[in-house]
């Protein structure tokens, strides 16, 4: 048992929290992943080599407001969705030197391909838990842009702006 805050807690709850009373799992973030889609039908996802952090989606509804000269107070209804963007930030792995086979510079090539020809492109957010909770969008590579400082490796941030729905496959 572990006591925690004037709690005492089994072991077996490692990995869990408790809120209001309630216990709740987790999710860590090492082994979430984001991966590209290679076109084929169906579609084969190949992980993003070089994931150091991804944010979004971003999804958002706009408000619409609906008052009329009637109304006794502003009136407002909201719009469809928009998912919004995905933003990673990689440590890039081009070709220089390394196996241009290797899924990593496989990856960054076809993401950077994806941004100089506009086509869309199908991604999915893998989540690390049990069992895998998995995000499908179609998505344009929508920036992608080097950064290089003293003492650190290239990096790449990459923002995906999604296109449609996002389908949660759990």
């Amino acid at each position: 048992m572990t006591a925690s805050g004037g709690l005492v807690l089994p072991a077996s709850t490692a990995g869990f929290f408790i809120f209001n009373g309630e216990t709740s799992m987790s999710i860590t973030t090492q082994g979430c992943q984001v991966r590209i889609g290679d076109g084929s039908s169906p579609q084969v996802f190949e992980s993003i080599g070089g994931l150091v952090s991804f944010t979004g989606p971003t999804g958002q509804r706009q408000v619409i407001d609906v008052t009329t000269l009637a109304s006794t107070a502003r009136e407002k209804q909201v719009g469809i969705p928009d998912m919004g963007q995905v933003t990673m930030e990689l440590i890039y792995d081009g070709d220089s030197g390394t196996d241009v086979s290797s899924p990593q510079v496989l990856s960054h090539t076809l993401l950077f391909d994806r941004f100089q020809d506009g086509a869309s492109s199908a991604f999915q957010i893998s989540l690390d838990d049990s069992p895998e909770e998995l995000f499908d969008f179609n998505a344009f590579v929508l920036a992608y842009q080097f950064s290089t400082s003293i003492d650190d490796v290239v990096r790449v941030s990459v923002t995906l702006e999604i296109d449609g729905a996002i389908t949660d496959n759990n």
